[in-house]
């Protein structure tokens, strides 16, 4: 009988039975994974070994198309258990994040520096106008990619890559954890009055102490603001050519209202993250092209002028903070330089 980590384990490797072939989370812990990338290089290896050591002349498919093939198993746990770090973290998956990159770039390393394996796709390459376009651009990719990962160097200067290799793998573990644990170390705090345009949901989520709430530096809050701001225009817009049979002035007042809470808001947020030197670039590329598209609908508002006696001073100071945002947006944009990209090995 197989220990319960080992059967763990095979649960991961094995082919997904879920809805759309999606794993079943509930049955794996952080520990599983250790085992299981351990398992997975290692039946990796033996396919690399079988297409490196194949005494066949290389073919495209014996060859490129076996490698391309190869490794899917490995492929497979290593999706999973970066889009859990991504997007579902915990204690335990990051207390592994480093052993696991480490082990995967260990891997990649020596695949790519696999002298036998690098001579048999240079010798495909070589033939690759004999083949058909769709096989002739797998081999120029495979190729490229073993010559940029060192496969044509020699002696200490491989050896080096190899090094440099490994530290980034570490150092852009340890990147991704410090800016994760800054992203939820800073907050901002919102009183009560400044809540008008955010639904009730969002409210509960936020810790409310005497009367003001606490919103993280959270991409889903930063974009849920949006998103509500976008809602009370199309609920603005639906009012104006429905009206309620009653209290039609204060509902067009209170949804205008409730996006410029909104927007605010959101803004805040932004202007937080910039100062606190945050990873928020996606939110502010957000927030430049949803003021841009706010601001084409408050201007469409403004120019039919649809009852706008009822809403003018509301809707000048939407189009005011609006233009306001979309600005602060744009010079945040500039002023913070693209995130280093994190290597999923």
């Amino acid at each position: 009988m197989r220990s319960k980590p080992l059967a763990n384990a095979d649960r991961l490797l094995a082919c997904w039975g879920g809805p759309e072939e999606t794993p079943d989370f509930a049955h794996f812990s952080a520990s599983d994974f250790i085992t299981a990338f351990d398992m997975a290089i290692a039946l990796a290896r033996e396919e690399i070994a079988k297409i490196s050591e194949n005494p066949e002349p290389p073919t495209f498919e014996n060859t490129v198309a076996a490698l391309e093939r190869s490794a899917a198993t490995l492929a497979r746990l290593r999706r999973i258990f970066w889009l859990l770090s991504s997007a579902q973290s915990d204690e335990g998956i990051r207390s592994i994040e480093a052993d696991v990159s480490a082990k995967l770039t260990s891997y990649g390393t020596e695949v790519s520096q696999n002298g036998a394996l690098f001579a048999r796709v240079k010798a495909v390459w070589k033939q690759r106008g004999e083949l058909s376009p769709e096989q002739a651009r797998l081999v120029e990719r495979s190729y490229k990619g073993f010559v940029t990962s060192g496969a044509g160097l020699e002696g200490t200067v491989k050896d080096r890559l190899a090094q440099i290799d490994a530290q980034l793998s570490a150092l852009s573990v340890q990147f991704g954890q410090n800016v994760l644990a800054e992203t939820n170390a800073c907050e901002l705090v919102i009183e009560k009055p400044q809540l008008s345009g955010i639904p009730a949901d969002l409210r509960a989520a936020a810790r409310g102490l005497s009367g003001r709430y606490t919103f993280s530096l959270d991409r889903g809050v930063f974009e849920a603001l949006l998103t509500f701001a976008d809602d009370r225009l199309k609920k603005f817009q639906y009012e104006l050519q429905h009206p309620s049979s009653n209290k039609h002035p204060e509902m067009l007042n209170a949804l205008m209202n409730g996006y410029v809470g909104c927007v605010d808001d959101a803004t805040d947020l932004m202007q937080l993250g910039v100062e606190k030197q945050e990873n928020v670039r996606a939110g502010i590329d957000t927030m430049v092209a949803k003021t841009k598209e706010f601001l084409e609908i408050l201007n469409k508002i403004f120019e039919d002028k649809i009852e706008f006696d009822i809403y003018k001073d509301n809707l000048n100071d939407a189009i005011e903070g609006t233009r306001d945002a979309m600005n602060d947006a744009e010079k945040a944009k500039k002023a913070v330089a693209p995130p280093p990209v994190r290597r999923k090995n």
